[in-house]
């Protein structure tokens, strides 16, 4: 079987996937009750009646706060992976048909710390670690 079968095969999946949630979606709308109400079409915020206009300015802060924490928890999901296969990507294993890659897999994590590094500097310069 050639690599174009290979993919039609996913082709053919993924058609039959997005055929189910259509049906299910419509099997859903006929079938739902119809109730409307105007309590149910009013904002709800945890039990809390909704008061004064959605558009209200938020200090900044908590935008630039938002972000240096994405920064720093996504690095998370690169660091963790490559720290618990480093032994595996610097010597490698004899039941793995794997040939270790060493120095430039912890070169490639310091260049990366070093990019972190230079975004915590950059924030911390900017203020944006300091709440008051």
């Amino acid at each position: 079987m050639n690599t174009v079968g290979q993919y039609n095969w996913v082709a053919l999946f993924l058609l039959g996937g997005a055929v189910l949630l259509g049906l299910a979606f419509a099997f859903l709308n006929l079938w739902r009750p119809r109730r409307p109400n105007f309590l149910k079409r009013l904002s709800y915020e945890s039990g809390a009646q909704a008061t004064g206009d959605a558009l209200v300015r938020f200090n900044i802060r908590f935008y630039i706060l938002a972000i240096v924490f994405l920064m720093f928890d996504v690095d998370i999901m690169f660091i963790f992976p490559w720290a618990t296969s480093f032994r595996l990507l610097v010597f490698g294993n004899d039941d793995i048909a794997f040939t270790p890659i060493g120095a430039s897999s912890l070169g490639e994590m310091f260049v990366f710390l070093g990019i972190l590094l230079v975004g915590w500097a950059y924030a911390y310069r900017k203020g944006a670690l300091e709440w008051v």
